[in-house]
């Protein structure tokens, strides 16, 4: 394009690139009637896998109610005493306000039922059901598949809770039975498009509960069809299957884990013919608005280019070229909206105000911090080795410090060593026996504590100097106390300031991976899509008979857009790799090393363990980005062409280490100068793994090679403080 055009603005590059892609504008819209019957059957099975974990985090809310209503009624007094007519009175009372259940009752540890909120017309018991014996053995909630009311015959299911009484033994289980005619599928009304379905199964293939027509299927066994087996050899995931009436659907099934791992499964399934009606009404959509959007297109990107683009572009780039030159007191002096330039320029704004008050902040600091030096008393002092008489002199701020008098402290052979904190005592003692037994004529300095007579705690640096007389004998310490309360404030706040800033670090990070992946959607989405499908018109062009002339420049043409999908695709996987957000950090990573062998010659030899390593998304770019910057390094820094990049999981916790036999390293230097240019840095990733919990592990030295390892939790450990680290 540059060589066409070597002078023409952004704005007429934008213009150019409207025109090329709303010229087969009409033969795109018949064309691509074809993938948006396909995005169709994707956009049903989205809908179907969203619908079906809606579906179950609705049930497992309920059945997560129903576990707090046992666990409260499992510690009543009523339940949990030893009277039968007491406990079945109070159940009575309650479940006329629980119309979900048809009965509430309380077992014994043989399964016998002892009291119930409905009259016992038969005794029950449920020693041999499978959920009974799970609440007694996990001492948790437990649910049952779908069993028979042994009162009325009715389909039911079980859910039951362990009771413990007051010496903490195991006395039974608190029971409820679920009225099935009453147990809702939310959204299985309106919400939900014409022909589709929502049911439970059990492990056996029952079904449990269903809509629409539940008179019709609840307690029939499916455990034969194609819909059930998959669901049961799975627990998770789609397929398709026509078993209820006849009619294709695209089933999404999951298995209910919380609160507990049930043996209930949910299925929500909507007919296939739904994803090609959607094809065609937006391609009828698409043809009515695509000249409209196409004129809108072209004209804002002529009359809107210089004021939205370019302008910006300009102030925003002089403000930070005005920042780097030290002016703190530059702004963008765009206006404010929502938009992402405006968004920029307020960030940049922010960030030269914070930089101008922390600047000028700074600088009070260190004028207050000069005065204060200048001003602070500082205590001197003589003291004997003689034990009667140890204060020969001591200065008089003694007082202003900590309150006693000169005389008071002459005076007193043991003051000193009874105003030291007592936490504070004996590492005071161990380190003046310590200095005087090297017998330095230097001294030796002890930070520690003391308590003013007021009760402050005062921090104090004491530097000692032995006196020795003629014959090399201790006679007398020489000393400056000085007040070092303050700048310990100051460190304590420096701690908390810098765990701050690591937190910020690590929530810029994730923001920016946010915003990589919008970004590379958004190529995805429009301009790949677009330049992809203006390729194939063009070779269409380039196959029909034309002059030599105009035939020429439609190939030209054509090898230009063809040259934009490779750098577009290009572009999307350096700004977000979808590899890693499709197929894992795993898959992601052996590309990554293939890409470095491509561009750069590097022979990285990639291996993984194939165990399971569940991470979070943001964590999982961050390992990729770190690992990006750590091959980069490599390329950089190493001095070879082959490393080794090996991904580990160990315990809780996932390790990628990047290996080479290069040049190597001080390991000391990191946070004293900067290893990689225009990456992360070492220190960085260090700060980084750690605002995630992780961390960074070295082992290198100079001419030895170097082993960087990046150690993070995986998703089901995180925040579980007993974890332990590898």
């Amino acid at each position: 394009m540059r060589a066409m055009f070597p002078s023409v603005s952004l704005r007429s590059i934008l213009f150019v690139l409207v025109m090329l892609a709303v010229l087969p504008l009409w033969g795109l819209a018949f064309y691509t009637n074809f993938e948006q019957r396909e995005q169709g059957i994707r956009e049903l099975e989205s809908d179907i896998q969203r619908w079906t974990q809606f579906q179950a985090v609705n049930q497992q809310i309920y059945l997560g109610s129903a576990r707090q209503l046992l666990l409260t009624l499992a510690q009543a007094s009523e339940v949990v005493g030893d009277d039968p007519e007491r406990c079945s009175q109070y159940l009575s009372g309650l479940i006329e306000h629980y119309l979900e259940y048809w009965i509430l009752a309380a077992a014994d540890l043989q399964g016998q039922a002892y009291c119930s909120s409905v009259p016992l017309i038969r005794p029950l018991k449920y020693g041999r059901d499978r959920w009974f014996q799970q609440a007694l053995t996990t001492m948790d909630f437990s649910v049952s598949g779908l069993k028979s009311d042994p009162l009325a015959g009715e389909p039911t299911v079980y859910i039951g809770y362990p009771i413990v009484d007051e010496r903490g033994a195991q006395k039974g289980v608190l029971l409820a039975g679920l009225e099935l005619t009453r147990l809702e599928l939310w959204g299985s009304d309106e919400n939900l498009p014409e022909g589709s379905i929502i049911a439970l199964f059990d492990r056996l293939g029952t079904v449990v509960a269903h809509y629409p027509d539940p008179e019709k299927w609840v307690g029939k066994a499916l455990q034969s069809t194609a819909l059930v087996t998959n669901v049961l050899a799975w627990g998770e995931g789609l397929v398709r299957d026509s078993t209820f009436d006849g009619r294709e659907r695209l089933f999404g099934f999951q298995r209910l884990r919380y609160p507990v791992d049930t043996e209930l499964y949910l299925v929500v399934g909507m007919p296939m013919d739904l994803a090609l009606a959607r094809a065609e009404r937006t391609l009828r959509r698409n043809l009515a608005g695509f000249f409209l959007v196409a004129i809108m297109a072209l004209a804002a990107a002529w009359l809107s280019g210089n004021r939205l683009i370019l302008r910006r572009i300009r102030l925003l780039l002089d403000s930070l070229q005005k920042l780097e030159r030290g002016d703190l007191k530059t702004r963008s002096g765009l206006h404010r909206g929502r938009d992402e330039f405006s968004l920029l320029a307020s960030g940049i704004d922010s960030m030269a105000a914070s930089l101008e008050e922390q600047s000028f902040r700074l600088h009070q600091a260190e004028e207050r911090y000069r005065m204060l030096v200048e001003q602070i008393p500082a205590v001197t002092y003589v003291i004997s080795v003689e034990a009667d008489r140890p204060f020969l002199y001591i200065s008089p701020q003694i007082d202003v410090l900590l309150g006693f008098t000169p005389q008071e402290w002459r005076a007193d052979p043991m003051l000193w060593e009874a105003r030291i904190h007592p936490e504070d005592r004996e590492m005071v003692l161990a380190e003046t026996r310590r200095g005087l037994g090297e017998h330095s004529r230097i001294g030796f300095n002890v930070e520690y504590r003391m308590i003013a007579r007021d009760g402050r705690v005062v921090w104090v640096l004491d530097q000692t100097v032995p006196e020795y007389d003629a014959e090399g004998r201790l006679r007398n310490l020489r000393g400056l106390v000085l007040d070092v309360t303050e700048r310990h404030t100051y460190e304590e706040r420096l701690l908390t300031y810098q765990e701050q800033l690591r937190s910020l670090a690590t929530q810029l990070g994730v923001a920016e991976e946010h915003e990589r992946r919008r970004i590379a959607t958004e190529l995805h989405d429009h301009v790949a899509q677009k330049l992809a499908i203006s390729k194939i018109k063009m070779e269409g062009l380039v196959s029909s008979p034309l002059s030599i002339e105009a035939h020429e420049a439609i190939t030209q043409v054509y090898e230009l857009i063809s040259q934009a999908v490779q750098d577009t695709r290009s572009l999307m996987n350096k700004i977000s790799s979808p590899i890693l957000h499709e197929l894992g950090l795993e898959a992601a990573l052996e590309w990554l090393v293939e890409e470095f062998q491509r561009m750069h010659g590097l022979v990285c030899y990639y291996e993984d363990d194939g165990e399971l390593k569940p991470l979070e998304r943001d964590i999982g770019a961050l390992l990729f980005q770190a690992a990006n910057e750590l091959l980069v390094n490599v390329v950089k820094h190493s001095g070879v062409e082959e490393c080794e990049l090996r991904v580990r999981r160990e315990g809780s916790w996932i390790r990628v280490t990047v290996q080479d036999d290069g040049v190597g390293f001080d390991p000391s230097r990191i946070g004293r100068a900067r290893r990689m240019e225009g990456g992360f840095g070492l220190f960085s990733i260090r700060e980084r793994m750690n605002g995630i919990g992780g961390r960074l592990e070295i082992e290198s030295s100079p001419g030895e090679g170097a082993r960087l390892s990046l150690l993070a939790p995986l998703r089901e450990s995180r925040g579980v403080g007993e974890t332990a680290s590898p």
